[in-house]
């Protein structure tokens, strides 16, 4: 018969309370003097932590990331109002709300040095005209694909002129996390320094709009009204959209059908709830016709 393993049976005494006899094993047989040591360590560790469940610390976890989001807000409101610092803390709030949703722990506003210096240069007019130039020289690799003047000549790639800097950031940024999927575009982005990223946003954002391209008097009036119906509380009336929304005005049609295609089909390159919902509501029939009106607009 294969004896029982041995496990200690006896209770726990209670402080300053002697044992009467020594404990035992579940065959009777005494306990060595390391299963004694053994259990009393494992005791003392369990007073110690208490009862503590991995999602628990996962809660723990999930309950300081949320405070340091409120704590930020509360920054944000406070600050709101004092110039460069309020559109700062802006910018921090939306980056830590944008880590929470990708799980990235690493990747804090306060990290964010571009952010920071776009908001700086905003501020300073001659160093925003020297930011520009050091932009301009950048750019010389990014006209290959996006024109030399921020207008593409490939259909499938976007118009970069006159497109919002906070927005081109984020994509930027997008890209260097893995949430917008292009793999020399991720390459690309994760060599940049902070100061190329926002000398690269605002030349791009400096640059004339693309000129409008033709389209029917049937595809403008189906087209505006989809737009203004599904698509203008984000983006805006004209199109023009904002700090965290891009500039659809005089984008190129093929770039403009492809992505609505992908959140549409939610093929993975690009994701965000808000726009899948939106294309559903718009629907695959109606986005030549949106794409041909937003390209007559500048």
């Amino acid at each position: 018969m294969s004896s029982s393993p041995s496990i200690c049976r006896a209770a726990k005494p209670a402080s300053g309370v002697a044992m009467s006899r020594p404990r035992t094993t579940r065959t009777g047989s005494p306990c060595s003097e390391s299963c004694v040591d053994d259990t009393r360590q494992r005791d003392q560790n369990h007073d110690k932590q208490g009862d503590v469940r991995p999602c628990t610390m996962v809660l723990c976890a999930g309950s300081k990331t949320l405070f340091l989001i409120w704590i930020n807000f509360t920054l944000c409101c406070k600050t709101a109002r004092e110039g460069v610092m309020g559109r700062v803390w802006r910018r921090r709030v939306a980056a830590i709300m944008f880590g929470v949703c990708m799980g990235a722990a690493a990747l804090p506003v306060w990290a964010d040095e571009a952010a920071v210096l776009l908001t700086q240069l905003s501020d300073d007019a001659a160093a925003r005209a020297k930011a520009i130039e050091h932009g301009r020289g950048l750019a010389t690799f990014c006209a290959n694909c996006h024109g030399a003047q921020g207008v593409s000549s490939i259909p499938e790639v976007p118009n970069l002129a006159a497109q919002n800097p906070d927005y081109l950031l984020a994509q930027i940024n997008a890209f260097i996390s893995g949430k917008r999927k292009n793999a020399f575009m991720e390459g690309l982005m994760r060599v940049m320094e902070p100061a190329d990223k926002a000398a690269l946003v605002v030349f791009f954002s400096s640059l004339a709009a693309p000129a409008p391209r033709p389209a029917t008097a049937n595809d403008m009036a189906a087209g505006k009204a989809a737009f203004s119906k599904i698509c203008a509380r984000c983006h805006g009336e004209a199109a023009h959209g904002s700090e965290t929304t891009p500039r659809l005005a005089g984008q190129q049609a093929d770039y403009l059908r492809v992505t609505l295609h992908r959140y549409l089909t939610m093929s993975g390159e690009r994701f965000y709830a808000p726009m899948t919902a939106a294309v559903y509501q718009l629907g695959e029939k109606n986005i030549d016709t949106i794409t041909a009106y937003l390209g007559n607009l500048k």
